[in-house]
């Protein structure tokens, strides 16, 4: 038992995820005087930190929506991750069928969906011609242009992932996102160059929120960042800390069970 359960812990909360350079993947969120513990991060701070060329090779942000599926008989609940269009360029997991979208899908507003290993072969049958099908997804078709490989479930706390569809980025888009203090806020991930520190990038990071403060007092007054390991933000960035909640929380449990 003791074996097993810390494989589990071991699984969840500490081994890097199968992606290239996860050991170099850190995750951002904000804290403020009114939320104190780290949360995610609005789009406009996240465009803010994204313009860090010289710290990450490449920065996202992912928000997850609970959405339907109607399979003309019935209808399913599934989690749709709406990301920012450069996740998979960003990120690269592994994919076993077709291809991913890009910024320009975002740009164009693009209904196109990349489905999980998992969501393809319980729910779709396991079709290898599955891309390039139409999906009604919200009252809305989106098309599957890909199948991530097994394994793959992203990065939405506490929840594995059916699909990734890019959030609409059009010009008219982008400009009320980026005036939107309230919006949407997104769980942000980084890779870092080769070569920056995590201190390196905590620096840049402090600086441009710095200048975000600046820029817009009434609504980034006093926020400051965190950038932390992305193991270090399992499940959630609220739990960022030298050992992370969730890890305490199942091994008190093993003692109590032992």
């Amino acid at each position: 038992l003791n074996s097993t359960m810390f494989s589990l812990v071991n699984a969840y909360l500490f081994r890097p995820l199968n992606i290239p350079g996860a050991e170099r993947l850190v995750v951002i969120g904000n804290t403020s005087p009114l939320m104190q513990e780290p949360h995610e991060v609005p789009y406009r701070d996240l465009q803010a930190y994204r313009e860090l060329g010289n710290v990450f090779e490449n920065l996202t942000g992912t928000v997850s929506y609970t959405e339907s599926f109607d399979k003309g008989d019935r209808t399913e609940r599934i989690w749709v991750e709406h990301t920012l269009g450069n996740y998979f360029t960003a990120l690269r997991p592994p994919m076993a069928l077709g291809r991913t979208y890009t910024d320009e899908s975002s740009a164009r507003a693009e209904g196109v969906m990349v489905v999980s290993y998992d969501f393809w072969s319980r729910r779709l049958g396991g079709d290898s011609s599955i891309v390039g099908r139409t999906l009604r997804i919200s009252g809305s078709p989106r098309t599957v242009i890909g199948v991530t490989a097994r394994g793959f479930h992203g990065f939405a706390p506490m929840l594995r992932s059916d699909g990734w569809s890019p959030m609409d980025e059009s010009p008219a888009a982008r400009r009320q996102l980026m005036s939107d203090a309230d919006g949407d806020w997104f769980n942000t991930y980084g890779i870092l160059r080769s070569g920056v520190s995590l201190a390196q990038a905590r620096a840049a990071v402090h600086d441009r929120a710095r200048q975000l403060q600046q820029q817009y007092p009434s609504t980034n007054k006093n926020v400051e960042p965190v950038v932390v390991p992305e193991t270090r933000a399992r499940p959630v960035i609220t739990v960022a800390s030298p050992v992370p909640l969730m890890a305490v929380v199942v091994l008190s449990l093993t003692l109590m069970v032992l």
